[in-house]
């Protein structure tokens, strides 16, 4: 015999039971969820905080580069040495010197110790494009030393 008023209570009372167990469930995977989320934010926080700390590096560097650069241009514009040494160095330090000054914006420069250099360059020597009795187009072997 079924009694009405206790079965309907024991079916609750087995239903609260699983509902708040399916409540501890989610709320337990909510927690995992979470965490795992919490260990993610901290570590990208790491990576860019890294990536700061090199950037603001590379800036420090950067600065530390153009400075020199710039009191070695400055220095060697104002005591003119391509005449004094631009034949004593070989071609190739030539061109890279030249491709040197005219990437850092010193084509004129650059144009310069090509000159003074190739003054210098016997005809069987000259790799600078000149042909005997005609001059090189330093111009355009400056745009082929920067390409």
């Amino acid at each position: 015999m079924r009694i009405p008023f206790v079965s309907d209570a024991l079916y609750r009372r087995k239903l609260r039971r699983e509902l708040i167990k399916t409540a501890h469930h989610d709320y337990y995977r909510v927690l995992e969820e979470n965490e795992a989320l919490r260990s993610g934010s901290a570590q990208l926080q790491r990576s860019l905080e890294e990536a700061l700390k090199a950037s603001r590096e590379h800036q420090v560097l950067y600065r530390e580069v153009r400075q020199a650069v710039s009191a070695l241009v400055n220095t060697w514009a104002t005591t003119c040495p391509e005449e004094d040494i631009a034949e004593r160095l070989t071609c190739s330090e030539v061109d890279a010197l030249a491709a040197f000054l005219a990437a850092i914006g010193k084509r004129n420069m650059a144009l310069a110790w090509l000159e003074a250099h190739a003054d210098g360059d016997e005809p069987e020597h000259d790799a600078h494009g000149g042909v005997e009795g005609k001059p090189a187009d330093l111009d355009a072997y400056l745009m082929t030393l920067a390409a």
